[in-house]
């Protein structure tokens, strides 16, 4: 199923705040989409202290809820705890993650509802309690339907039986030529002049068949290749490696989950793409490194990749490439 997800405001929204005098702190509750029907769902809590203060805030009783637009409860988290300590001089910081399936949710407008109470250790609190608005749009099937999968199916037997009826020519063509062979040697004498030409005719037949059964043959091949492209790559999922969400760095290491592609590309914050680049570093080392993260805050990395195919073209024996349609994923991570 692809679902399309519009969340307002976009991706993000401040969930509540505590502030001391001394000490004050934040809740976010956040989005990504990782795959076609599932959406990870963060809660962040922030803590500063102002100069020369300190102290530990932590939100309680914590839990997300999905509410339809009656306000009934459909699905929720358990019950979490977030702490995180903060000084003047740096951002305490802790979060949690979770994974919303909307495969069982028909169309429609649903809302993202966090509770849970803010509190810090002097023993001041406040409720949290914010939504987001969150809508399901245009479920269509993303995976080959049964008709589909049958006209592939179909498709890779044709061009199965087309190799052997190719193969069988073949054989065809050669018990010919010895039968020709047989007829030249009883009429040789008789008809010695007329034979020749006739031989000379059929061997001229036989080659323009042999060059057109090769050609057949390499059509084939490209053919099969093309089918290989078919099947869009998948792209599971985007993370920062070894789960980082932040970076103090103007670099990021970025991790992908995927099948079927072998180059990728990317963007900062939907700046221009990168060059399209081999998967193989990203295998042998778990990540690939983007740089160039100016300003503290968020930033958004929109990943594509793709297989890239190349095969000899049957009438002018050069190389030729093609690619298999793109699958794009994103992460957001913060610069401290």
């Amino acid at each position: 199923m692809l679902v399309s997800i519009f969340i307002s405001p976009p991706g993000k929204v401040s969930a509540g705040s505590l502030d001391t005098g001394a000490t004050w702190s934040s809740v976010n509750l956040s989005y990504k989409k990782t795959t076609d029907t599932n959406v990870s769902l963060q809660v962040d809590i922030n803590v500063n202290a102002r100069n020369g203060y300190a102290g530990t805030h932590s939100l309680q009783y914590g839990r997300i809820n999905l509410l339809d637009t009656s306000g009934n409860k459909l699905w929720s988290t358990q019950e979490f705890r977030l702490e995180a300590y903060g000084t003047d001089r740096d951002t305490g910081h802790d979060s949690k993650t979770f994974s919303l399936d909307l495969t069982p949710f028909p169309n429609g407008t649903y809302t993202l509802q966090l509770t849970g109470t803010l509190r810090s250790e002097a023993g001041s609190s406040n409720d949290v309690d914010d939504k987001i608005g969150i809508t399901i749009d245009k479920p269509i099937t993303a995976t080959l339907t049964p008709e589909q999968a049958k006209q592939l199916k179909d498709a890779s037997q044709n061009a199965s039986l087309a190799k052997d009826y190719a193969w069988n020519s073949w054989q065809a063509t050669l018990n010919l030529d010895r039968k020709i062979d047989t007829v030249e040697n009883n009429l040789k004498n008789a008809f010695d002049s007329r034979l020749s030409t006739v031989e000379n005719n059929l061997r001229n037949d036989i080659s323009n068949l042999n060059s057109d059964l090769t050609n057949k043959l390499a059509n084939i091949n490209t053919s099969i290749s093309n089918l290989q492209n078919f099947v869009t790559p998948t792209l599971t999922k985007v993370s920062g490696y070894n789960k980082a969400t932040a970076t103090k760095d103007s670099t990021f290491k970025v991790s992908l989950e995927y099948s079927a592609a072998n180059e990728y590309r990317y963007n900062i914050d939907g700046s221009g793409w990168s060059t399209w680049t081999s998967l193989d570093s990203h295998d042998n080392n778990g990540y690939f490194t983007i740089g160039g993260i100016s300003g503290n805050g968020v930033h958004t990395v929109v990943v594509e990749i793709r297989q890239a195919t190349t095969s000899t073209d049957p009438q002018t024996k050069a190389p030729v490439t093609t690619y298999s349609p793109a699958a794009k994923g994103k992460y957001s991570f913060f610069k401290l």
